[in-house]
């Protein structure tokens, strides 16, 4: 597509769709993007070293979000 990886995530966090959790760095979606059915978090408890359970939360962009997004890259690909 002709952008970066790390475009996507940085569009993301300016444009208030998700935002970094504390030291740990993880993203955490915004409650309007999830009531709009643009991006869902994906929770998943993995057991630690010492046997702890940890929980470890990932957003992702549904179709619906994946469209939306598609218009604000758009001009950077004209013709497409």
């Amino acid at each position: 597509m002709g952008i970066r990886p790390k475009d996507p995530s940085r569009h993301l966090r300016a444009e208030g769709w998700v935002n970094m959790r504390g030291a740990s760095k993880r993203l955490l979606a915004h409650q309007h993007r999830l009531n709009d059915g643009n991006l869902v978090q994906k929770t998943t408890v993995v057991p630690d070293a010492d046997g702890e359970d940890q929980a470890y939360t990932q957003v992702r962009v549904t179709a619906k979000g994946l469209a939306r997004l598609a218009t604000a890259f758009a001009p950077r690909f004209p013709g497409m």
